[in-house]
Order: structure tokens, then C-alpha cells, then sequence
């Protein structure tokens, strides 16, 4: 699985449909809030299968996330100090 998919989620019953499909359409209503020229100052995060709706999350995946972010600012900021040393 490539980084930033979501694992699967078994489907066993309607409420469980209904919170994926409202986690897939999360997903994609974030994606297209997003124009082109936002990238270059957009900073990705992998939530690994974190979902924008889960707020319950315990102290190891609190420490994902931060890790994740602080990995996603130094990706960006490598890239950002090479794009402007560059002619």
C-alpha cells in the first residue's frame, strides 16, 4: 500500500458503510480544496489509517501523528530551501 492510503475497513453492518463513505468523501472534498499552486506551500502529513473523524486517538497514535508532521515539515522545508537555491 503507498504512503498515505488508508487500510480497508471490514463492513459489517450499515453504520459501518455510512462512516466510510462519509471518511471517503472527507478525503476527496480535502483533496479538492486544494488548487495546484497550493502544493508548493502545502505541507503533506501522513495520517497512516487515521481518519479525519476519529477523535478518540490514544497516546501512540497522538505520537504518529506528531512524528508524521514533524517528518512532512522537514520533507518540505528540504524541498522548499532547494527550490529557491535553485536558478
Amino acid at each position: 500500500m503507498s504512503s498515505g492510503q488508508q487500510q480497508p475497513r471490514d463492513i459489517e453492518n450499515f453504520k459501518d458503510f455510512a462512516l466510510s463513505l462519509v471518511d471517503c468523501l472527507m478525503t476527496q472534498i480535502a483533496r479538492l480544496h486544494i488548487k495546484p499552486g497550493d502544493w508548493d506551500r502545502t505541507i503533506a502529513i501522513n495520517t497512516r489509517d487515521i481518519k479525519t473523524t476519529q477523535f478518540d486517538l490514544s497516546e501512540n497514535e497522538k505520537m504518529l501523528l506528531l512524528e508524521e508532521g514533524r517528518q512532512g515539515a522537514e520533507k518540505f522545508f528540504s524541498w522548499h530551501d532547494s527550490q529557491r537555491a535553485s536558478p
